[in-house]
């Protein structure tokens, strides 16, 4: 096991190597990369930014939501339940605050990828792909690491398994970043009230 003092170290590490990999890979792009997104023309940024702020809101409440609803729904599929139910209850809340990062890192990740913070209105199925696909990405690492190799969680024998990592997790960010898009594409009642009055 490793110890708990490394583990963040080990995170970060896991999480910012692609990232250093892609820049060295592609040497051309590490301009646009790092900074395309910051800038682009005032005229297009202006009016954004007001739907920016409000679509993170969203982002972080709805993706709280919904993780929390999850997290506790496949609660009895873990393996930690002799603990009592405080533990339970601790550590499904720790776990729902770990998706809502992981969500606005995947956010973010894809929007310096695709060089676009607004790439839920630019762009289409293909960048709701790399958003998806990344939080999906990093749970496959992040179940083997902490079942595997730091052994901070394990599964009960109810949990079915997909090359020995949890089926129910790798549902989760299947199913509830995709809900997301979706959500987040359509215009909240307020924006479309203003709309019609405008």
């Amino acid at each position: 096991m490793i110890p708990d003092g490394y583990v963040w170290l080990v995170w970060w590490i896991a999480f910012l190597v692609p990232w250093a990999a892609l820049l060295v890979a592609f040497p051309q792009h590490r301009k646009p990369m790092l900074w395309g997104s910051a800038h682009t023309g005032a005229a297009q940024r202006r009016p954004a930014m007001g739907n920016g702020r409000r679509r993170w809101i969203r982002l972080i409440l709805w993706g709280l939501v919904l993780n929390l609803v999850w997290e506790f729904a496949h609660s009895p599929l873990y393996a930690d339940h002799g603990n009592g139910w405080g533990y339970v209850a601790w550590t499904r809340f720790h776990c729902t605050l770990g998706d809502v990062v992981i969500l606005a890192a995947a956010f973010a990740a894809t929007a310096v990828m695709l060089r676009s913070w607004h790439w839920l209105d630019t762009r289409g199925s293909g960048a709701a792909t790399v958003f998806v696909g990344l939080g999906l990405a990093y749970t496959v690492w992040s179940e083997w690491f902490n079942t595997t190799v730091r052994e901070a969680w394990a599964y009960a024998p109810a949990m079915p398994l997909v090359f020995g990592v949890g089926l129910s997790p790798l549902l989760q960010w299947l199913v509830i970043p995709t809900l997301l898009v979706w959500i987040l594409r359509r215009r909240p009642a307020s924006e479309l009230s203003k709309g019609e009055t405008a």
